[in-house]
This record gives C-alpha cells, sequence and structure tokens, in this order.
C-alpha cells in the first residue's frame, strides 16, 4: 500500500541479516534484489513527516521506528561490504547521532503510542531489529533499554499474560472485549519459559506476531520473572496529558485501574476497572 511499506520493510531487514550470509538459505540474487531494489530507504536524513504532506503532517511513531531503523541497518549493510561511501556512514552522516537521540527520549518518557493496537506491535519489530542487529554498541543497548521498558509495563499490568490496560490508538478499538488480543502478548509468551502460545484450543490472537521474537537474540530481563506473584502497587505515569495506569496486585489476583479519557483528539482508549482473578478468563465479559 502506498505509504505504508515500511511494514514490509522491516521483516525483510531481518531476512537480510539472518540469512544474507547463508547463501543455501537466501539467494545472493534476492540478497542484492532486497538490498538494491526493496530496502530503498538510505542515506542519513530521516523522514519525520508523512509522505506527500509537504512536511506540514508529522508521521507517528511506529512508522518513525520502522523507517528509521530500516535506513539504519540498511546503511550499515552496505558500508560493511565496503561501500564506503558517506550515505552508508551512519556515523558521518548523521543518521546515528539522530537515532541515539529518538531512542533516548523513548527510554526516558515512553511510546507516545503506548499499549497501542495494532501499532505497537510494528514498534517492537523495529526495536528488536535494531537490538539484534545495530553493530554500534549505543544503539544496541538503547534499543534493548526501551523493549525492557515497554515489557516491564506489560508485565507489571498483567496477570498470566491477560490484560486490559488503557491504550493511544485507535478510538475504533474501543469495544473490545479479548484480554489476550494484544499482539505484544503473543511476543511476551514466546519470552516467558514454559508458557504456551495457546489457550485451550485456540491460538493467542497475533501469535503470527511474534516469528520474530521467537528468532532474534533478545530475552526478558532475568528480574522480571516471577513479578506477576508479587505484592505490590504501581501507578504508572504518562505525562500531564497522558493516562495514568494504577495496578495493585497479590498472589493470584490484580486489580487494574484503566487510566483516563483526556480528550478525543489524543486519542486514548481509558479501560474498565477490573479484578482480574486466577481462572484463567480471558475475555473482559469472564472478570
Amino acid at each position: 500500500h502506498r505509504g505504508d511499506y515500511d511494514f514490509a520493510m522491516t521483516p525483510l531487514v531481518a531476512c537480510l541479516y539472518l540469512f544474507g550470509d547463508d547463501p543455501a538459505r537466501l539467494y545472493p540474487e534476492t540478497v542484492a534484489y532486497l538490498t538494491s531494489r526493496l530496502l530503498n530507504e538510505k542515506g542519513g536524513r530521516p523522514r519525520l513527516s508523512v509522505p506527500w504532506s509537504l512536511g506540514r503532517v508529522a508521521e507517528t511513531e511506529n512508522h518513525v521506528l520502522m523507517t528509521e531503523s530500516s535506513r539504519y541497518l540498511a546503511n550499515q549493510w552496505h558500508f560493511s561490504r565496503s561501500q564506503h561511501s558517506r550515505e552508508y556512514d551512519n556515523r558521518r552522516n548523521g543518521l546515528q547521532t539522530w537515532l541515539i537521540g529518538y531512542l533516548t527520549s523513548l527510554r526516558n518518557g515512553g511510546l507516545y503510542e503506548f499499549n497501542s493496537r495494532p501499532y505497537l506491535r510494528f514498534s517492537l519489530e523495529a526495536l528488536l531489529n535494531l537490538q539484534a542487529f545495530a553493530a554500534d554498541r549505543q544503539v544496541k543497548e538503547l534499543a534493548r533499554e526501551v523493549l525492557d521498558g515497554i515489557n516491564w509495563r506489560f508485565a507489571i499490568g498483567s496477570l498470566d499474560l491477560r490484560r486490559n490496560a488503557p491504550f493511544r490508538r485507535r478510538v475504533s478499538r474501543t469495544s473490545e472485549t479479548s484480554l489476550i488480543a494484544d499482539r505484544q502478548t503473543a511476543m511476551m509468551a514466546v519470552w516467558s519459559p514454559g508458557f504456551p502460545l495457546a489457550t485451550g484450543k485456540a491460538l493467542v490472537p497475533g501469535a503470527p506476531s511474534a516469528i520474530l521474537a521467537a528468532v532474534v537474540p533478545y530475552t526478558l530481563p532475568a528480574e522480571m520473572m516471577g513479578v506477576e506473584q508479587k505484592e505490590g502497587f504501581v501507578r504508572l505515569g504518562r505525562g500531564d496529558a497522558g493516562s495514568p495506569e494504577i495496578y495493585s496486585r497479590g498472589p493470584g489476583y490484580l486489580l487494574s485501574a484503566g487510566g483516563a479519557g483526556v480528550s478525543g483528539g489524543s486519542q486514548i482508549v481509558p479501560r474498565q476497572i477490573t479484578l482480574f482473578l486466577d481462572d484463567g478468563a480471558t475475555d473482559l465479559s469472564q472478570c
């Protein structure tokens, strides 16, 4: 779809780095076509506005992450293959400095599109690519720190991978009642040892989204394991114009306060105050 090509670039970048040096899995002709034609974002100038908007409409967070992580890693691939022009040198063309600043802001302030349905999945995939494939240690570590922050918030606000957290984007998903439909849920299932991707006979919705999570080296911090069984009270702030999340928990239960609506323009969707029990409920109607 015109304007949405970055959705395709993110998995293409992963394919390139996972298999590009193995001609038995990815033909050299395929690699050449990938790098010369399909990965078409190169150079050092980030694109921060919506295409064809004359620079007047700011691009959304997930698109910035997908586009610029793909640009950064495509540059890196070319530069590591002796194409040492300034266009592909992320240090000289300024892209690395910009990316470090952008990731630092996400680490310090959290995502603007927090808990987003369905866009958080795409932000996570872009961050996973950077954490797995960036050669620069600072970029790699910042990507991990942002990922850890996102996943810590999930762990704090969920019980057995079920949650009912407020989210920004899309308001059209306000009526969804599934407690496991979040695309991040499938990724967290992959990273949680012993937790199946299926509940009963049905796959967790969004299980295909977890393919990248299963093949890159990122894992959850060890101290995150078992957090669901600890007692505690947590309030996650989202800034003055955001929507706080409030959780009270102990062994076998989670009381989840779903935030507050700010305005229609904010695209924040508050959720019901919900009592989760250790009963396997997977839909809000069962709570």
